[in-house]
């Protein structure tokens, strides 16, 4: 499981449980616990996807002006310091109009109320395992 604060080991067991990227794509990553952003950095990579991260919202929202053409989803904790997920989403909307994003989070506190369920959005409630994370990418990019 993608644990915030824990390491994944690499085994082939692991490595075979989720799904390959469907397609090439790049996955900016935000996240304020740099185990999440170097787990989530190691599972991606093995998986296909090229990986862009970002240890907060405003890191987030530079690499987004920088990479625009680039990016085709945001994968964002939701309770950050600074700029929390949804206000990071909606600043990046504005970057990145055909945003597509996949928040995570052990507790929400109702701060995703208004950004789900919509399209192009998806939830993963940490911990969550590299099949739940690698399947709801590609369902998002699909």
């Amino acid at each position: 499981m993608l644990a915030a604060g824990k390491a994944i080991p690499m085994s082939d067991a692991v490595k075979r449980s989720g799904v390959p990227a469907p397609r090439p794509a790049v996955i900016l990553v935000v996240d304020d616990d740099a185990s999440v952003l170097i787990a989530s950095r190691r599972i991606l990579a093995k998986y296909g996807y090229t990986v862009l991260e970002a240890p907060g919202g405003e890191e987030a929202l530079q690499l987004a002006r920088e990479n625009a053409q680039r990016i085709d989803v945001v994968l964002t904790d939701v309770r950050m310091p600074g700029l929390d997920g949804p206000s990071l989403v909606r600043k990046l909307a504005v970057v990145l109009p055909a945003l597509r994003v996949v928040y995570m989070s052990g507790y929400t506190d109702g701060r995703l109320d208004q950004e789900l369920p919509a399209p192009g959005r998806a939830f993963l409630a940490k911990p969550f395992t590299v099949e739940q994370l690698t399947r709801t990418l590609a369902d998002i990019l699909a």
